[in-house]
């Protein structure tokens, strides 16, 4: 990796969240509130979307997904033949 992308990667946490309190300032400032509560579940919403996509997705591959700084890499999960249910534990305990 350069030094350029390393710096990109760091900035970019940081970035967007000026960006993002600049979004909700303008919506402050401009007598908008609701948009703001409305933009927070639509973010949670999406959020908890992909989150069961996850879970789906790794249920039926039997792997365990990990994303780790910028990458994601899949893990084969050791379940005996079955994913067991309610959870993704390896050990197989809830």
């Amino acid at each position: 990796m350069t030094g350029g992308q390393r710096t990109i990667r760091r900035l970019s946490v940081p970035a967007a969240a000026v960006i993002f309190v600049a979004f909700m300032a303008f919506f402050v400032l401009s007598g908008m509130p609701g948009w703001i509560v409305r933009f927070m579940l639509a973010l949670s919403l999406i959020a908890w979307a992909l989150y069961g996509v996850t879970i789906l997705w790794e249920r039926e591959n039997r792997k365990i997904l990990i994303a780790e700084k910028g990458s994601m890499y899949a893990l084969d999960a050791e379940y005996g033949g079955e994913v067991p249910p309610g959870g993704m534990q390896a050990d197989g305990q809830e």
